[in-house]
């Protein structure tokens, strides 16, 4: 038989032969599994020699790479890697020593500086696109907002924020056009701030003025006249009661702020005036009867005479 297959024609018949015969015999089950065991152990102990086990490792990626420049297969491929690194990290084991790997690749890969440079932008690029999504902008801010509290507790890095922060805005101010639009937004909060004090100092002004217009509103079951109105008239002592008129503590509005106490409206009805008879005022009856007029002056027509009758 040696003899024989020195003709290459021979031997190549030869090989064609056992080929078939091969799969024929591949194609019961039972064979093909035992037969996979077979090359299998003996794989594995030729591979315990470091030269075949370099040897074969070459020629598995050359094969592997020619196979893959098949898209098809390359698809497969993957997507057989994928389902197994999926299984394998399952296991809590694998996934901590990948992890670990990983990050130990990851930390020896960022000391390029162009590798970290180009992975910077990545992520900077794709973190731009997520925050396009208004609830994940939210969930981020909280967490960096909670994230940059719990660091501000340590006073060392609040020490040292603080400062860079300064450093930063002494930097910053050294440009006129950021310098004026700071100045803008000093002055617009130090406006909403006047504003907000404004608005707060007229509700009490107009409060004033209009408990001062409204008067006594309580009917006196004595005479039937207007009095002074109680929240408990069984607890009400006429040697306890305060006037009805204002007193002079009482004719000044003052901010309780206490940088703003020289700020005040001093006012209150007929202040600096003297006293005059009913029958000459010519707004007794709106003063009288203030719920009817609602503080303000009857316009009456100038050829218009009315008597008292015709206003009953």
């Amino acid at each position: 038989m040696r003899e024989r297959r020195t003709d290459d024609e021979v031997r190549l018949l030869d090989n064609r032969r056992r080929a078939n015969s091969h799969k024929i015999e591949r194609r019961n089950n039972e064979f093909k599994t035992e037969e996979n065991k077979r090359r299998a152990e003996a794989l594995k102990i030729a591979r315990q020699d470091d030269e075949f086990k370099t040897e074969d490792n070459k020629r598995r990626a050359e094969a592997l790479k020619i196979e893959r420049q098949d898209d098809e297969f390359k698809t497969e491929d993957n997507k057989r890697r994928a389902e197994a690194h999926k299984i394998e990290r399952q296991d809590n084991e694998f996934k901590t020593e990948e992890n670990k790997r990983r990050a130990e690749a990851h930390k020896i890969e960022r000391q390029d500086d162009e590798f970290k440079t180009e992975e910077n932008k990545r992520r900077a690029e794709a973190l731009k696109i997520a925050r396009q999504d208004k609830e994940f902008k939210t969930e981020e801010n909280k967490r960096r907002a909670e994230a940059h509290k719990i660091e501000r507790q340590d006073d060392e890095f609040k020490t040292e924020e603080n400062k860079r922060r300064a450093e930063a805005l002494k930097i910053a101010r050294q440009d006129d056009e950021f310098k004026e639009e700071e100045r803008r937004r000093n002055a617009l909060r130090m406006h909403n701030s006047r504003d907000n004090y404004k608005s707060s100092f007229d509700g009490m002004k107009s409060n004033y003025e209009s408990k001062i217009k409204e008067g006594p509103t309580h009917i006196c079951s004595c005479c039937g006249g207007l009095c002074k109105d109680f929240d408990d008239e069984d607890k009400w002592n006429e040697c306890d009661d305060k006037p009805v008129n204002p007193s002079t503590t009482e004719t000044l509005l003052n901010d309780e702020i206490g940088d703003q106490n020289d700020i005040g409206i001093k006012f209150a009805p007929g202040e600096n005036n003297r006293p005059i008879s009913i029958l000459m005022d010519l707004k007794v009856d709106e003063l009288t009867f203030p719920k009817i007029y609602c503080g303000k002056q009857r316009k009456i027509k100038a050829n218009v005479k009315l008597t008292y009758a015709k206003i009953a």
